[in-house]
C-alpha cells in the first residue's frame, strides 16, 4: 500500500467542521487525496482527517459523538485554529431543516447556503425557549459576513447553477462509484419527500409517516428532475432542536429564513465560515433519519464544487484566522490605552536633539498566542532612531548579541541591545520569554504618540514609559 502524502501545519487553509459521523463519512468521500495525519497541539482533542479538494489542502474535523450544538462546535473551531494557524477560512457543512415555503419550494435533499442580505449575514440566532413560550420573535446576534473569496466564489456558482451547469449530480454519482457501501446516502426517491400541513402533528411514536394521514400533505408541483436545488437566503441557528411546524413558519416568516440548525451560532467572530446545509427534514414532527446521508452527501457535494471555483492564489490573500483575530483582540484590549494618551501630559520640546520616535509595543502577551506590536500598531507609530546614540532603530545593530537556541525570537531584531537601544519588533510566544526580555531596561528615551510626547524610560518590551508619563500594558 502506498503511504500517504504528509504535509505541514501550514499548508493547510481551510477548516470543514460536521457535527455528524455521516456528515464526516460524505465529507471524506469528497476528498481527491487523503493525507497522513499530523499531531495536534496540546490540549487539542480533535482527531483530523486531512486532504485535498480541487488543489486545495482540508483540514476536515467532526464534533465528539453525542455532543452537539453551539458550544461543542466552538470548541472544535478553537482547537482547530490553534493547531492548524494557517486556515484562511471554514465550511460548516452537514443537515438541517429546511422552511418550505411558497417563495422558496424546499424539498428534501436540496442545499440551503448562509447568503447575507437585507442587512443581515447570513446567519442569525434565535431563543428557542422564548420562541416556545409564546414571546415575539427575536434575533439575538448575527454571524459575521463570510470573507469575500467565499461571497465572490458563491455569487459566481448561484450563476452557473441558473445556466443549467451544476456538478453536484456528477459529484454524487462519483462517490458512489468511489465507494459502493456508501447506499445509505443515495437519493431515497421523491415518493418518500412528504411536506405536512404546519398545524398536522406526527401520529404515533415510530418515526415513520405510515399512520399520518395523507389528506393532511400539502399538495405540490412535481419537479422535472431529482437532482438537488441549491437556495441561498439566511439561516437561523438556535439552541434547541425545531420539531414544530407551526413554531418553524412563525420564526421563519419574519426574516424569511430558509432553514434551521444548531451549530453555526458557536462560531460568531470567531471563525469566519459558510454556512451549508443539506435538507433532511421541514423542522417539524414528522422529521425522521431517511433523508439524512443523502442531504449529508449533497451539502459536502455543494462545497466540493464551490472550492473548485476558487483559486488558491485567491485563498492565500485571505489574512490566516488567526492573525486577523489577534489583530482585533489586541486593538479591543487597548482602546482605553490609547484613548487615555490625549489626558497625558505634553512634554514635547520642539527641535530638541534628545528626541525619537518608536511605537509603544502595549499588547496583552497571553500563552498559546503571538502579539507583534509592529503588526498592529505600525500605522499609528513610526521608529526612527535613538536620540543619543542616533542609532537607526530600522534596521538590525551591529555588534548586538543574538540569543541562542531560541526558536521563539522570530525578529533577528529582538535580540538584547545596548542600554537604549529599543528593538523595532518583538513577538513573545511564553511568559517566561517575556520576563527575560522586560529585565533590559532602556533609558534616556522620548517616544511620540498621537501628536503627544511623552519622556522616559522604556522598560523592555512592555511598552511602559516610566517618569512623569504614561504607563501602558504589558
Amino acid at each position: 500500500m502506498a503511504s500517504l502524502k504528509r504535509l505541514s501545519h501550514a499548508d493547510y487553509t481551510i477548516g470543514w467542521i460536521c457535527a455528524l459521523p455521516l456528515e464526516m463519512a460524505a465529507s471524506q468521500a469528497m476528498l481527491d487525496d487523503i493525507h497522513a495525519r499530523l499531531p495536534t497541539k496540546p490540549g487539542d482533542e480533535n482527531t483530523y482527517c486531512l486532504g485535498e479538494v480541487s488543489g486545495h489542502n482540508i483540514v476536515i474535523a467532526c464534533l465528539p459523538s453525542g455532543s452537539y450544538g453551539s458550544i461543542t462546535a466552538a470548541t472544535v473551531a478553537a482547537h482547530m485554529l490553534s493547531t492548524f494557524r494557517a486556515i484562511r477560512f471554514g465550511l460548516m457543512v452537514g443537515i438541517g431543516g429546511g422552511v418550505p415555503s411558497p417563495e422558496a419550494d424546499i424539498r428534501l435533499g436540496d442545499v440551503v447556503v448562509s447568503k447575507p442580505q437585507g442587512g443581515n449575514s447570513g446567519v442569525i440566532f434565535y431563543d428557542f425557549g422564548k420562541i416556545l413560550s409564546g414571546e415575539q420573535f427575536e434575533r439575538t446576534g448575527t454571524l459575521n459576513k463570510p470573507p469575500q473569496a467565499l461571497l465572490t466564489a458563491i455569487a459566481y456558482l448561484e450563476s452557473t447553477h441558473m445556466m443549467g451547469s451544476c456538478q453536484m449530480p456528477n459529484i454524487l454519482s462519483n462517490m458512489v462509484a468511489r465507494y459502493p457501501r456508501m447506499s445509505q446516502f443515495t437519493y431515497p426517491g421523491h415518493e418518500h419527500d412528504e411536506l405536512f400541513e404546519a398545524e398536522y402533528d406526527h401520529i404515533g411514536l415510530e418515526q415513520s409517516c405510515d399512520a399520518c394521514d395523507k389528506s393532511r400533505l400539502v399538495d405540490r408541483e412535481p419537479r422535472l428532475s431529482d437532482d438537488p436545488q441549491v437556495h441561498y437566503g439566511l439561516i437561523a441557528s438556535g439552541n434547541m432542536v425545531m420539531r414544530d411546524g407551526h413554531t418553524r413558519d412563525r420564526v421563519a416568516k419574519q426574516p424569511g429564513i430558509l432553514c434551521f440548525e444548531m451549530e453555526a451560532s458557536g462560531l460568531m467572530d470567531h471563525f469566519p465560515c459558510l454556512v451549508i446545509r443539506g435538507i433532511c427534514d421541514y423542522s417539524d414532527s414528522h422529521k425522521n433519519k431517511q433523508w439524512q446521508g443523502y442531504a449529508a452527501a449533497t451539502a459536502a457535494a455543494y462545497a466540493k464544487e464551490l472550492l473548485s471555483t476558487i483559486s488558491a492564489r485567491t485563498i492565500l490573500k485571505t489574512p490566516a484566522v488567526s492573525e486577523a483575530r489577534n489583530t482585533v483582540d489586541n486593538r479591543s484590549n487597548h482602546s482605553n490605552d490609547r484613548d487615555g494618551l490625549s489626558n497625558a501630559e505634553d512634554l514635547e520640546r520642539p527641535g530638541s536633539p534628545q528626541m525619537w520616535y518608536c511605537e509603544i509595543p502595549s499588547c496583552s502577551y497571553r500563552s498559546k498566542y503571538e502579539y507583534n506590536w509592529r503588526t498592529h500598531m505600525a500605522k499609528e507609530h513610526d521608529v526612527y532612531s535613538h536620540a543619543s546614540s542616533r542609532h537607526d532603530l530600522r534596521s538590525p545593530p551591529t555588534n548586538t548579541p543574538q540569543p541562542q537556541g531560541d526558536s521563539s525570537i522570530n525578529d533577528a531584531r529582538g535580540a538584547l541591545r545596548p542600554k537604549g537601544v529599543k528593538a523595532r519588533s518583538t513577538r513573545f510566544r511564553s511568559p517566561d520569554l517575556k520576563r527575560r526580555y522586560t529585565e533590559q531596561q532602556y533609558s534616556n528615551t522620548s517616544v511620540r504618540m498621537g501628536g503627544t510626547t511623552y519622556s522616559g524610560n522604556i522598560i523592555g518590551n512592555t511598552g511602559t514609559i516610566m517618569g512623569n508619563s504614561y504607563t501602558g500594558r504589558g
